[in-house]
């Protein structure tokens, strides 16, 4: 298999295709009614001029929207950092370049998350890391589970009951209680499970003798 770098070339109109070493036969997405055919012909020339700027590969070239307008070329690199932004006028000139610094810092911090959370910010050690944490989850939901089997009481979950001064106002309990709702009204899919699971509790499991002993749920 050839993994080295390919070009890809991406039209306006969502259709792609690729050119690289060996050239394959293509031919450019059809164009939509009313719109002009977008001219393709100054592709080799623009690949020509983005080639030694040695930008992360996959490089995508796209043509402009509009007749008249400029070129642009962009990293589309798994590695967000290495990320760069070219315009290009159709003669083959750089009009303007961004790279990754050059973004709002809102972006870099996103891009640099990204790249870590995927493995692609610090070569492999980044990747050894992912598999670490990724281990030690697997670990730790696996030994709580072990852990309460052994030390729940006998035919019972093995919830802490409530006691007097669980059941009093507090402010920790209030300032929860507010930060569940805020969760539940912006993340809905959350709020009707958490409305399912009290409705549950109130209507069925209290009522049923031998569930609401197993979970420690009061009459």
């Amino acid at each position: 298999m050839d993994h080295r770098p390919i070009r890809r070339i991406g039209g306006a109109s969502g259709h792609e295709w690729r050119r690289g070493r060996r050239r394959r036969a293509c031919r450019p997405p059809w164009p939509r009614p009313g719109r002009p055919l977008t001219d393709y012909a100054p592709l080799d020339a623009l690949a020509a001029t983005v080639a030694p700027l040695n930008l992360a590969p996959p490089v995508l070239i796209s043509p402009p929207r509009q007749p008249g307008g400029y070129w642009t070329a962009k990293s589309d690199a798994q590695n967000r950092p290495l990320r760069t932004d070219l315009t290009l006028s159709p003669d083959g000139q750089v009009l303007k370049r961004v790279d990754f610094s050059q973004r709002h810092w809102v972006d870099r911090m996103v891009g640099i998350g990204v790249a870590a959370h995927e493995g692609h910010l610090f070569g492999w050690l980044n990747q050894a890391l992912g598999v670490f944490t990724a281990l030690s989850l697997i670990t730790l939901a696996v030994s709580s589970v072990v852990l309460w089997l052994r030390r729940r009481p006998a035919k019972a979950l093995g919830a802490p009951p409530a006691t007097r001064a669980s059941q009093r106002p507090a402010r920790a309990p209030l300032m929860f209680a507010a930060l569940l709702v805020a969760l539940g009204v912006f993340l809905p899919l959350l709020g009707a499970s958490l409305i399912l699971v009290l409705v549950v509790e109130r209507l069925v499991l209290r009522r049923l003798p031998a569930a609401r002993d197993w979970l420690g749920l009061p009459a």
